[in-house]
């Protein structure tokens, strides 16, 4: 039986100011122009968890192996972002509650594996398949005051394979192949809009579904 517990911490804080002049035309080749001015605070925070139980059995004899697995991860994050433009003081002292929001999202996943191994003197073989079923839940606070709740849940399923040679002791060929379930990232999800550049302004979808891939 074999038990591997991590965790993971990291505290990021920014400040930024963006100045930005942005000319359009219209119709009849008039120019407009828009003058950006703001100074925004950014607070994020993220605390992962992982825990991995692992147990493997002998089949009829030492060469086959029967491994079950379970393991369960929590990865918690928080975002802050406060945007202010300059009061009649010229002090950026004006809350703009169009660029600032709170964001919290916890992401849940359990995955359960299950795996064949076979080991000769000159190689050995792994196959298995896992189940990943996951839960996001995510709470956007806007600079308003008006907030909005997402939950999504997600069920996957993935093999997984290894095969090793060895040519000699230091010498060998392996090849793996591996699915993993991964949540999208605070900018991909946080529904508020960024305009640090005027060309081309993004706003985050909590709505999106966790990411799976596939490694070989």
């Amino acid at each position: 039986m074999t038990i591997n517990v991590s965790t993971n911490l990291s505290d990021n804080n920014s400040d930024r100011f963006n100045l930005s002049l942005k000319n359009t035309f219209d119709e009849f080749r008039n120019v407009n122009q828009l003058t950006v001015d703001q100074f925004t605070q950014n607070k994020s925070n993220t605390f992962n968890n992982s825990i991995r139980v692992s147990f493997v059995e002998p089949l009829w004899n030492n060469k086959n192996m029967l491994e079950t697995a379970l393991q369960l991860r929590a990865n918690q994050r928080t975002s802050e972002r406060n945007q202010y433009i300059k009061d009649e003081n010229n002090l950026y002292n004006v809350l703009d509650s169009a660029y600032s929001n709170n964001f919290s999202n916890l992401f849940l996943s359990q995955i359960l594996e299950l795996n064949y191994r076979y080991t000769e003197k000159d190689y050995n073989l792994t196959l298995g398949l896992k189940a990943e079923p996951s839960q996001t839940k995510s709470e956007t606070l806007y600079g308003d005051g008006s907030d909005r709740i997402h939950n999504i849940s997600v069920f996957n399923f993935a093999p997984n394979a290894r095969f090793q040679y060895n040519f000699t002791r230091k010498t060998f060929l392996r090849i793996d192949y591996r699915g993993r379930t991964e949540q999208p990232s605070i900018n991909q999800m946080q529904p508020v809009k960024n305009n640090s550049n005027l060309m081309n302004e993004t706003i985050g979808n909590p709505n999106l579904n966790p990411s799976f891939n596939n490694q070989l």
